[in-house]
């Protein structure tokens, strides 16, 4: 019995990033849209601590998911991110 390896094409990754993109990104422009109508929109420090609280999330994710063997979900939060990493190295070079 021989175990083979599952791999997934290059432009897979990219999906992956733009369907969760496209999920959560009407939601928060929605949010802070109804924040500032409000006069309670956060300033930009604020929107980036909330990031990186949900980056962590994320993490979080990935570390519960690798512990049971199923890193699928912490992948799809760490794909975009990554992707834009290397985006953005790749671009200064």
């Amino acid at each position: 019995m021989t175990m083979t390896t599952v791999r997934h094409p290059k432009w897979l990754y990219f999906v992956f990033s733009i369907s969760i993109a496209e999920r959560f990104a009407p939601l928060f422009a929605q949010l802070w849209l109804a924040l500032g109508a409000s006069k309670r929109e956060p300033s930009s420090p604020v929107k980036q601590a909330i990031g990186l609280l949900l980056l962590s999330v994320g993490y979080l994710v990935i570390a519960i998911g690798m512990q049971g063997g199923a890193g699928c979900e912490g992948e799809l939060c760490l794909s975009p991110i990554v992707l834009s990493m290397v985006n953005q190295e790749n671009c200064k070079s």
